[in-house]
């Protein structure tokens, strides 16, 4: 029997305890004509006669008797070892490999792996920053932290919140800039922009896209956040990251009226795979510490 036909064993033994293929299908919820292929497909594949069937009854014949006991032993034992497996999985242990978008990582991360670390002392980490899509399957990721963009296919997510962006200045670069009252007076200013790519950039907004040729370009966050601080030009932040410094009296918002949201904030992990202990942990801890964060 070939490891394909392993799902028709419920089906078999159905009909063996009720010897009926119309009860069989009422106690699988199926049709009953799905129950009768998938029991012939089975013995097709045996080359075995398992039922004698009749206009009264099914009952099993003496190799479909005997196959019956040892299928019920075996999934027996099958269901023994999926409880024993699930058991050690209740403790968080082995490594947690974690890829997040750079500007998330860099204003986020380090408080929420500590507490997760300490929390779980069988745990280590290994942390990706990028901002290029990690395939998560293929690289043997756990879980992606992504900010905007749609996720699909094979991979479920967990919304943190929405991923607001600002547009913001330092006040002593507004205070010699010219006006910007909309988002077509851009081209009347300094940019800076986050991209490791050359060429114009594209700045969303609600009336539309607007196409920058930044003065400082730079593929590191960080950096661009500090030029925009010292007052080298316009440039547009996620709000989490933004709003302290606005508060603060470093930077001012500007363009408000025309920013939109760019996405979502989402924790990202397999759909097909159940997720191990250390990888539930985390997304437990991450959605209670950053739901609301965001909104």
């Amino acid at each position: 029997m070939t490891i394909e036909r392993l799902d028709d064993l419920p089906y078999f033994l159905a009909v063996v305890e009720h010897q009926s293929f119309t009860a069989a299908a009422r106690a699988l919820g199926a049709s009953k004509q799905l129950v009768s292929r998938r029991v012939g497909e089975l013995e097709q594949s045996l080359g075995i006669q398992l039922l004698r069937r009749s206009t009264r009854r099914v009952v099993p014949t003496d190799a479909g008797a005997a196959f019956a006991a040892r299928c019920r032993d075996g999934l027996g034992r099958l269901s023994d070892a999926e409880a024993e497996l699930r058991a050690t999985d209740v403790t968080p242990r082995g490594r947690l490999r974690l890829t997040a978008d750079q500007t998330f990582g860099q204003a986020f991360l380090a408080p929420l792996l500590a507490e997760y670390l300490q929390a779980h002392p069988s745990v280590g980490a290994d942390v990706l920053l990028t901002q290029r899509t990690v395939d998560l399957l293929e690289e043997g990721y756990d879980i992606a932290i992504r900010v905007g963009g749609e996720v699909g296919g094979a991979l479920s997510s967990t919304p943190l919140g929405p991923a607001e962006i600002i547009y913001c200045a330092s006040p002593d670069y507004l205070r010699t800039a010219p006006p910007l009252e909309s988002p077509a007076d851009l081209t009347q200013h300094h940019c800076v922009g986050a991209s490791a790519t050359s060429g114009r950039l594209r700045w969303p907004f609600a009336t539309g896209a607007v196409e920058i040729e930044p003065r400082l370009r730079a593929n590191d966050y960080g950096l661009t956040k500090q030029a925009i601080l010292q007052g080298v030009g316009v440039g547009v932040l996620p709000a989490f990251d933004a709003l302290p410094a606005i508060e603060a009296g470093h930077l001012v918002q500007v363009l408000e009226p025309a920013t939109v949201a760019v996405g979502a904030v989402n924790l990202v992990y397999a759909r097909e795979r159940f997720p191990s202990a250390r990888a539930r942990a985390f997304i437990d801890l991450a959605v209670s510490r950053m739901v609301g964060v965001f909104s």
